[in-house]
């Protein structure tokens, strides 16, 4: 019996070709779809699960009296807490510093280098593929390495007591080999103990390493049935009586881990509410696509059902076939959904999420398959009962005449699903014009600096010799100044599109007036460099540096807060020190960072001679017509420094541009996913289109016999559904305006959404519309009458 179900069922979706493989691509698009998005979901949902004692895990997060919060603390309060609070069980750092470089024999490799404290393997529950967790940090010359990085520095050559050299003089010997996993909030190449710190970068972390300094992230694991207001209240006690004058009334708290995930930050959270919508959206497309389809074969399907039933098949049996039908569709779309997955989406949204999630794999996604087939299930047995419910509901005298209800067959429902598939696919369209209006604004608005042939290079290369590469650079750079087409050279460690987040309270000496303001140490030749305007007093001068280390540059957004008329010659105090400093020119106000965050204060400090040891970029403000000859001699030059990475460079203006990389790769999902739920709409149009110009067949020829033309009865046939893509502008242009302006709200500096673009959306899927109707209905219209007429 179940072979004739599948020999029947092969041989309808054969004779319905059409059909058959209209249902097909939009199921297999649609289910590669919400395998993509799900996985999405699923890698965010997950993130931070598999630790053992997650209900345990704590970190340490400081807020501050504006309503703004941090991760950091001062690095000595994780182990005060330690000491004083009998609440904790176990406590680890989780500090970066430098990425350090590891080689053995002729392989160098420089990993994402994090410094811990000995209980973290036993606090987070990382898989060890070599070593044991209680003892692989417990001692002060531990390394511990990711199984990326152990496959290459040795293959496939056990790692476990084998020696590996740090920074080309330290030896280490491998005490574990970690494997973490993507869906994780903290992950590293190299773990190594706190303790190295204090021993190789003995004066520049320990002059940090103090009360004041606030840098530090912290983890607590704490013992069953803590009170957390109780150990909170203790932490503020330690924080009042340690912490530095200024930052006393700084509030420290422990958070569980598992909210650790959504400090990703707000973009992030919103990528995921926005894949958990566009799932539902692109199922809710899929389901109404497939039961409109098939409920409108339905009708054709009157007598074959009624004949059936005449010669025994009981409705159990009848369903089994529009079942077994249904489920041949949908196995054979999963198929075909999971290569275009594979090849096509998993590739886009890595490449829009992997940064900030970790890259997706299926590797933990058996929830998200077992998920995407239970999904299928429930569409097939939908898909097919509804139809089959209708059918039996039937008068069987009526229906094996051929006769159906005339209610049903007006199609009430049929409308509401196509009116429902082109809702949902403007307003994608919608969403998807004014994203990518707000990015092309935030590309093309000025900046307050001149992006136009200023060359950008890496001086974080990894040198052997820093010393020796310190002389050969100061050559390079004169050569450079002494170039006829180059006009303006800088060495920095930050610069627009990449400043750190190195800020702290500064003082007005005369109004005591206190701001918090970024700062960053630039050298005489940026302002020229970038061509930041001066609007007042002077910059930077390399003839004064004598006497120019206690000088600085202020932006417009600074002299604001500060609320001064006349700020050359003001003199500022840094929180936490005694030294003054005196603002002797102003910025005007350009843009730093990205254009999705307001332009907020800035000191810019003298930053003296270049120093390879703390500048990390090169700037170069070159001639375009010479453009590629200086880099090629730039290239050259540092061919002769020995160094482990080769030199790198890239126009600032690529960099502006790849600011906004994320928000690129969501208009690409959103245009993905307006041009998938327009493709299955239309194709349901499409579909129906066939289906009732062929019921209409002998209509068509008799309108023709008595003089109607070809474009009225295409207008005929078409005009009906026109109207429900009109219906769904009308419903879909609200939805879409209130989504994007809710959006918008978090950008400082944002479009104003336009009628416009809504008509624009109408008028595309309109045209979709009548191309795909339109089609049909002239094909149905220019057939011959006489042929239209014939008996069945």
């Amino acid at each position: 019996m179940v072979k004739s179900y599948f020999k029947i069922a092969w041989r309808n979706l054969w004779r319905n070709k059409a059909f058959s493989l209209i249902n097909i691509i939009g199921l297999s698009l649609g289910m590669a779809s919400m395998l993509s998005l799900a996985l999405l979901v699923n890698q965010y949902i997950t993130r931070d699960e598999f630790h053992e004692h997650k209900d345990q895990l704590y970190y340490l997060k400081t807020f501050s009296s504006d309503g703004n919060s941090h991760q950091q603390t001062t690095f000595p309060l994780l182990y005060e807490i330690e000491a004083t609070c009998p609440e904790v069980e176990a406590i680890s750092h989780w500090q970066g510093w430098e990425n350090l470089w590891l080689s053995v024999g002729k392989n160098e490799i420089q990993g994402n280098t994090i410094y811990v404290d000995p209980d973290f393997l036993r606090m987070f529950s990382f898989k060890l593929v070599e070593g044991e967790p209680t003892s692989a940090l417990q001692e002060k010359q531990s390394l511990v390495i990711s199984k990326r990085m152990k496959t290459q520095l040795f293959g496939d050559q056990p790692a476990l007591g084998e020696t590996v050299m740090l920074a080309d003089s330290i030896p280490r010997v491998v005490t574990a080999v970690v494997d973490m996993p993507t869906n994780t909030s903290l992950h590293a190449d190299v773990l190594l103990p706190v303790q190295f710190l204090r021993d190789y970068y003995t004066d520049g972390f320990k002059e940090i390493a103090n009360w004041y300094n606030v840098f530090a992230q912290g983890y607590l694991m704490l013992r069953a049935g803590t009170n957390l207001d109780l150990l909170n209240k203790k932490i503020a006690t330690i924080v009042q009586q340690h912490y530095a004058s200024p930052n006393k009334h700084s509030v420290v708290k422990v958070v569980p881990f598992t909210q650790l995930k959504t400090e990703t930050g707000e973009t992030v959270h919103k990528i995921i509410i926005g894949a958990m919508a566009a799932a539902v959206f692109v199922l809710l497309i899929v389901v109404v696509n497939l039961v409109n389809l098939n409920m409108a074969t339905t009708f054709n399907r009157t007598k074959e059902v009624a004949v059936r039933r005449v010669i025994g098949s009981s409705k159990q049996h009848i369903t089994t076939q529009f079942c077994v039908e249904n489920s041949l569709i949908m196995a054979i779309s999963l198929a075909l959904g999971f290569v275009v997955f594979r090849l096509i989406l998993l590739t886009m949204v890595n490449g829009i999420a992997g940064e900030r999630l970790g890259e997706l794999d299926l590797s933990h996604g058996n929830t998200v398959v077992m998920l995407i087939v239970g999904i299928a299930i429930v569409v097939v047995l939908l898909a097919a009962s509804l139809p089959n419910i209708w059918l039996n509901s039937q008068k069987l005298a009526d229906a094996i005449k051929g006769k159906v209800n005339k209610k049903a067959e007006n199609g009430g429902i049929r409308n509401t699903f196509i009116t429902t598939q082109f809702v949902l696919g403007i307003t994608f369209l919608c969403m998807a014009f004014i994203l990518h209006m707000q990015i092309r604004y935030m590309k093309s608005a000025a900046l307050g600096f001149n992006t136009e042939e200023v060359v950008v290079g890496s001086l974080d290369l990894g040198f052997n010799d820093i010393q020796k590469a310190d002389s050969h650079f100061k050559v390079i750079l004169q050569s450079l100044k002494a170039d006829p087409y180059v006009k303006a050279v800088s060495t920095s460690q930050d610069i627009p599109t990449a400043y750190g987040n190195n800020s702290n309270g500064f003082v007005d000496v005369e109004s005591e007036k206190e701001v918090h303001i970024q700062y960053v140490e630039v050298d005489a030749g940026f302002v020229d460099t970038y061509q930041i305007p001066i609007i007042a007093g002077r910059n930077f001068d390399d003839q004064l540096k004598a006497t120019e280390s206690d000088k600085v540059l202020i932006n417009e957004a600074a002299v604001k807060a500060f609320g001064w008329s006349d700020p050359v010659g003001k003199r500022l105090r840094q929180k936490g020190s005694d030294q003054l400093v005196t603002v002797i020119g102003v910025m005007k106000d350009f843009h730093y960072k990205s254009l999705d965050r307001p332009i907020a204060p800035l000191i810019h400090w003298y930053a003296g001679e270049s120093n390879l040891g703390l500048n990390t970029h090169i700037s170069i403000r070159i001639d375009p017509h010479h453009q590629k000859q200086i880099v090629a001699k730039l290239e050259t030059s540092f061919k002769q420094i020995p160094s482990k990475k080769s030199f790198r460079y890239q126009m600032i203006d690529e960099r502006v541009e790849n600011q906004y990389a994320l928000l690129d790769g969501i208009l690409k999902v959103t245009n993905y996913v307006a041009l998938l739920i327009l493709l299955i709409a239309c194709m349901g149009l499409l579909g129906l289109s066939m289906l009732f110009a062929q019921q209409r067949i002998k209509e068509i020829g008799i309108r023709k016999v008595l003089g109607a033309s070809v474009t009225g009865i295409v207008l005929m046939l078409s005009k009906d559904y026109i109207k429900l893509v009109m219906i769904a502008i009308f419903i879909a242009s609200p939805i879409a305006w209130w989504i994007m302006n809710k959006w918008l709200d978090d950008f400082a500096y944002r479009i104003t959404i336009q009628w416009w673009i809504f008509a624009l959306a109408g008028l595309s899927a309109i045209s979709v519309a009548m191309l795909t109707v339109g089609w049909q209905a002239a094909r149905a219209a220019v057939v011959n009458p006489v042929k239209s007429l014939q008996e069945e």
